[in-house]
């Protein structure tokens, strides 16, 4: 038995950025966007408490708003069965800016920036 011999092999991930603040992650239901969803999406919260990705639309086609309190962790696809979908987010721990997103396009604020630090989660340049 090889027991100085590699067991696994780890591929560097952008989203993460570093050590210094500690990851934690729980599990929440946010508004189906009905649509892929990609790993490092702004999750933020409405006035009315509800969850939904960064850059997505209201039934009116507006624009939702609200503090960034999440990052989704992983890829979800497309699921256009029910209103809402139940999701894996950090809820704290230090992100790269430029691997963080949201739908449509979105790209991450001087604003989300500074509302997630409120939540503990800490997006750097």
């Amino acid at each position: 038995m090889n027991l100085n011999g590699n067991a696994y092999s780890v591929t560097a991930d952008k989203l993460l950025r570093g050590a210094m603040h500690p990851l934690d992650m729980r599990t929440i239901a946010i508004k189906n966007p009905k649509s892929e969803i990609k790993r490092g999406a702004l999750v933020k919260v409405a006035s009315d408490g509800s969850y939904f990705i960064a850059g997505d639309v209201d039934d009116s086609s507006s624009a939702l708003t609200g503090d960034v309190i999440g990052i989704l962790s992983h890829n979800v696809a497309k699921d256009e069965s029910s209103a809402t979908i139940s999701v894996a987010v950090f809820i704290s721990g230090g992100f790269n800016v430029h691997a963080v997103s949201g739908l449509n396009n979105y790209a991450a604020t001087e604003a989300d920036i500074l509302s997630a630090q409120k939540y503990g989660l800490y997006i750097h340049s």
